[in-house]
């Protein structure tokens, strides 16, 4: 089982990934700049997530999700398709639906955001595990 370390690593690798497929699937390009004024975020937010260095609150999750009519939890589901994004619950895992359910929640009560955190976390490395096991 992934480490709390690990794990993060791979939240922030996933979201980097997914947001920079659906800039170049919609834009064409990388475009750090547009990202921050289309989903009302600093430069540095938008930085930060392209880096995939640094944490990044569900807010900024969810505001760089409604750029691309996407939910939070589209966004951070690994492989994102930005052509055929998942679209209903049955789409995702009952784990996947607490996640949707925990990041809803969060956006009207900030003090959750450190309990969302742990429970993306988990609910990545679970596909961290389901993915690589197909894989093989």
């Amino acid at each position: 089982m992934p480490n709390k370390r690990e794990v993060a690593v791979v939240a922030k690798q996933v979201l980097r990934d997914n947001v920079i497929s659906l800039m170049e699937d919609r834009w064409g390009r990388l475009n750090k700049l547009r990202l921050a004024e289309e989903a009302g975020i600093g430069v540095s937010s938008a930085q930060r997530l392209l880096e995939a260095e640094t944490k990044i609150g569900v807010d900024i999750i969810a505001k760089v999700a409604r750029v691309f009519d996407l939910e939070a939890w589209q966004l951070m589901h690994p492989g994102l398709d930005p052509l055929n994004p998942p679209q209903t619950s049955a789409d995702a895992s009952p784990r996947g639906m607490e996640l949707a359910k925990a990041l809803d929640a969060a956006l009207e009560n900030p003090t959750r955001h450190a309990q969302l955190h742990a429970l993306l976390m988990a609910q990545l490395a679970l596909y961290r595990g389901l993915f690589n096991d197909n894989a093989r």
